[in-house]
């Protein structure tokens, strides 16, 4: 028994002397990965000091976030680019920058990297600059997956390319210039910007002698008489604050050293991405000329006229004395007369004589104008007989008016009538002359076909830009409600089924991993925000409640939103509960309410908002008034605010009529009035 014992006890010693060598050697081995494991901590921490120093000299900005899009690490070149210290960005999201019209693409962006679980790729977009304003950046993106698979994170490396965007935005405003300007070579068009003429087409360059390359960068006023100057900047600045609507006229100065007579007109446009002036001009030297020759020639007939009844009272006299010397008066008076009738047959004008209605004279031109061959054919008829019937009984009346010894006007237009029967309209300078035989009427016509085609041309041109506005002003509508129904609807699901898996996750997860479960906790809140973000910037490109409830729904809902976001109390009022308006109207007249609402908010520095929409019969009426500081005269025009200048442009488009008044501590009023039937083509954004 006490062998068995001690040989038990031998073999449990050689067991524990085995055991202890096992725990030797597995000792040394811990020591051993200790080593090692110290060794690869001093390389981790030398590589990232490495990548650390790349990071923070490298121009490129460096972003690091975490699985929830939280900041962890951003470079220093953020300063340059962004204008914000890494510190300031770190533990935010990078929503909170990126501008809104860009954040569902860049989604898209990240979903298509992660289910084919590769890098990113190239991706454009713009984010917000510490200023406020936004900049367009390239970025470059890879996710961090763990040996499992799961995302860790990522990290993007972006560049500042909004130069190289502004450069494409011009070229393909230039294009769209340049194609507006190959379909119209009728007439001249430049840009100015500054005073600068910083586009010149081909036609412009023609008339004035130069080459389109010679004359970008010069001051505009380089070219033009320097006695037309002062008048023309007046004129055009008149035409841009929308004072003038009618075309102005001023003599240039030719490569040569010629002068030159165009018409012209300007439009307030963007070029660039600064205001500049839009100018259409036509070459009317050759109907300048023609006025002047035009003047000459009744100045001369004028002198001839006098010269001839000096002459015929002398006649007179010397009727009584001997007959040689009457021989002699009446030579000198068929001279005089031979004179005169040649002048007058010669003139490439149109002239006629006439005394009350009746057409005493008429020479040649004026029968080539009217389609006939012979005097007699014309001579002791009606004027009338030659005017268009439309305006005959005007004419009749200026007649007995000038007749009676009234005023009236010695220039004016009319539509004439040809032998033919052809109405065209002509130009008529009338002067009164006396006769010995009493007094008559001497009226110098210019046919001005030409002149009202390029007129009708000018007016046609303007239209057709309104229109590609209107249309322009449609499609941006229909994308913001596409856009808005997408993101919505899409994103919104996505969300939505996120949040369910969140959920589920969340009550499967053990109750004693707090940080599991608060995790869970804050990416179901995270979910819950993003769903109100979704809600709030479909809202914004287009409210649903626009389409689904009509635009007064929609107003009551902007004002309420307003008031709650800016804290001025806005108040509306309403005589009708149903607004006789077509879906593009209705965009038109939210959007001017949304900008009248913007300017307020920003500028006015009021406290209250009274907003009273008034249907009538065959129109609607929108006034709205609040009690801030007030507009100055100058701050109303155009060229002060782009937002007045696109509120008037929409309702302009409608066929409305858009006024703003303020006075110094009286606040502003905006008045919006717009049929509501028989709109045209222009008014539905066609």
């Amino acid at each position: 028994m006490a062998i068995a014992e001690i040989m038990k006890r031998e073999k449990r010693e050689k067991e524990i002397i085995n055991e202890l060598d096992v725990l030797r050697k597995r000792i040394k081995k811990l020591e051993k990965i200790e080593k090692e494991y110290e060794k690869t901590v001093q390389e981790l921490r030398e590589r990232e000091e490495r990548m650390r120093l790349v990071t923070d000299n490298t121009s490129d900005m460096i972003r690091l976030t975490d699985t929830e899009g939280i900041f962890r690490y951003i470079s220093p070149s953020v300063r340059t680019c962004l204008g914000y210290d890494p510190e300031e960005m770190i533990g935010r999201h990078f929503q909170e920058y990126v501008h809104p019209d860009d954040l569902e693409g860049l989604r898209r962006v990240f979903t298509d990297a992660l289910a084919s679980r590769n890098n990113a790729g190239k991706f454009e977009y713009r984010y917000r600059h510490a200023d406020g304003h936004y900049v367009w950046l390239e970025s470059t993106g890879d996710f961090i997956f763990d040996e499992s698979g799961i995302i860790k994170g990522g990290v993007f490396s972006s560049r500042d390319i909004t130069d190289r965007k502004r450069m494409e935005e011009s070229l393909r405003e230039k294009e769209a210039l340049y194609r507006m300007i190959a379909e119209r070579p009728f007439a001249g068009v430049y840009v100015i910007q500054g005073g600068i003429l910083l586009f010149v087409s081909a036609y412009t360059g023609a008339y004035m002698g130069y080459e389109p390359e010679e004359m970008i960068g010069r001051k505009s006023l380089d070219f033009v008489h320097p006695e037309d100057r002062e008048r023309v900047r007046e004129s055009a600045k008149e035409m841009l604050r929308g004072e003038r609507a009618t075309s102005y006229e001023y003599r240039i100065l030719t490569k040569q050293g010629r002068v030159r007579w165009i018409i012209e007109s300007v439009t307030p446009i963007i070029y660039d991405g600064k205001r500049a002036a839009l100018c259409t001009a036509m070459d009317i030297t050759d109907r300048k000329w023609a006025e002047k020759e035009l003047r000459a020639y009744k100045e001369n007939l004028e002198k001839l006229v006098e010269e001839r009844t000096a002459e015929l009272h002398l006649a007179n006299l010397a009727l009584q004395g001997e007959n040689a010397e009457r021989i002699e008066t009446a030579r000198a008076l068929r001279q005089s007369e031979e004179r005169f009738r040649s002048l007058i047959e010669s003139a490439p004008t149109a002239i006629m004589i006439s005394r009350k209605v009746t057409l005493l004279y008429a020479n040649q031109a004026y029968l080539r104008m009217f389609g006939y061959s012979e005097p007699t054919e014309i001579k002791d008829t009606s004027v009338l007989n030659y005017v268009a019937p439309e305006d005959s009984r005007t004419i009749k009346a200026r007649i007995r008016a000038r007749e009676q010894g009234r005023k009236v006007p010695d220039t004016y237009e009319i539509k004439c009538s040809r032998k033919d029967g052809s109405i065209f309209p002509v130009h008529v300078e009338v002067a009164r002359i006396q006769f010995a035989d009493g007094p008559v009427s001497v009226a110098f016509l210019t046919d001005i076909t030409e002149l009202k085609i390029k007129e009708k041309e000018l007016r046609e041109s303007r239209e057709q830009l309104r229109s590609l506005a209107a249309r322009l002003e449609s499609l941006r509508e229909e994308e913001r409600t596409i856009l808005s129904r997408e993101i919505h609807d899409e994103f919104g699901q996505s969300l939505t089924g996120l949040k369910m898996d969140l959920a589920w996750l969340a009550k499967r997860l053990p109750r004693d991993q707090d940080a599991l479960v608060q995790k869970a906790d804050s990416m179901l809140k995270l979910v819950d925000e993003s769903v109100k973000l979704i809600r709030k910037i479909s809202t914004r490109l287009r409210p649903g409640i626009l389409d689904d409830f009509g635009l007064l729904a929609a107003m009551e809902w902007q004002a309420r939103e307003f008031d709650h976001r800016t804290g001025i109390r806005c108040s509306m009022s309403s005589n009708t509960k149903d607004i006789h308006l077509d879906k593009n109207a209705s965009s038109s007249i939210f959007r001017v309410f949304q900008e009248a609402l913007t300017n307020i908010a920003r500028h006015s520095g009021a406290t209250k908002v009274d907003v009273r929409l008034r249907q009538g019969r065959n129109k609607l009426v929108m006034e709205i008034q609040d009690n801030g500081r007030g507009l100055k005269d100058d701050e109303v025009q155009p060229r002060k605010s782009l937002g007045i200048l696109g509120m008037r442009e929409r309702v302009q488009l409608m066929e409305g009529t858009f006024t703003i008044q303020g006075a110094p501590g009286e606040g502003t009023r905006i008045r919006v009035s717009v049929p509501t039937e028989n709109r045209g083509e222009r008014g539905q954004g066609a």
